[in-house]
């Protein structure tokens, strides 16, 4: 029953993004995905800002200033949860990693002021070259270690999900790159995803910290609640398309 839940829910996603929907499971998820991660990094929108964002192309004023780089951030979330859903069935790689993060921070005018790169591992100097091979190292061991099986529980995630954390491989928007990839691979592995909501950043990020020393229980735990509570918002969603 779990299975045909997220196979249903896939097709939606799928179909929504091909319409072009503004309304529905994929509008839903393009816009609470990239509001909660975006402000989980202290981005300053509102929900209702991300929304006009998607929705009407415009985003809403209001009595605070708008950074250029909150409006960044959010577009180019978009277009990463886009080819996130494009490449829903391939392995994680370091070429589709790289992607998203091009996709995230193409238009990034910071990476433009730091002289960083989008979609390159962490690279700023040509004297920190021996350790932007270390990262290149590092994140081919734990991609290599995780493709050994096709599918994976919720402890395999959280298992690569903090160690992709603690190896931090670009020089900026790593964790937006991780929770894209949780969602996909919870999908591709027919599991019900989650959203980590920026409410709960606190007990995400100790969890995290805890999982990085091999201590995992926590932080699947606190994926099992962020998945309870994203089955009951999409079911809000279906049972009104009914």
């Amino acid at each position: 029953m779990r299975k045909e839940w997220i196979e249903e829910l896939i097709q939606r996603l799928l179909e929504g993004q091909k319409a072009n929907q503004k309304d529905g499971v994929y509008a839903w998820m393009q816009i609470e995905t990239a509001y909660q991660s975006n402000k989980i990094e202290g981005n300053t929108l509102t929900r209702k800002q991300v929304a006009s964002i998607f929705t009407r192309g415009e985003i809403i004023p209001d009595d605070n200033s708008i950074r250029l780089v909150d409006i960044e951030e959010t577009t180019g979330h978009f277009v990463m949860f886009d080819e996130m859903l494009k490449t829903l069935n391939n392995s994680v790689s370091n070429n589709l990693i790289k992607k998203y993060h091009l996709c995230f921070r193409n238009s990034s005018s910071q990476d433009v002021r730091k002289g960083s790169y989008a979609g390159e591992y962490h690279r700023q100097k040509e004297r920190e070259e021996s350790e932007w091979e270390k990262v290149t190292q590092r994140m081919d061991d734990l991609i290599n270690t995780y493709n050994e099986r096709d599918t994976h529980s919720l402890e395999s995630l959280a298992r690569f999900h903090a160690a992709y954390e603690a190896i931090m491989p670009f020089q900026g928007g790593n964790s937006r790159i991780g929770r894209i990839l949780l969602i996909k691979e919870c999908l591709r592995s027919k599991q019900v995803p989650f959203i980590i909501h920026a409410a709960n950043k606190d007990t995400y990020k100790d969890a995290l910290n805890k999982a990085q020393n091999e201590q995992l229980e926590e932080l699947m735990d606190f994926f099992k609640k962020e998945q309870i509570n994203f089955e009951r918002e999409i079911d809000k969603i279906l049972s009104k398309e009914e």
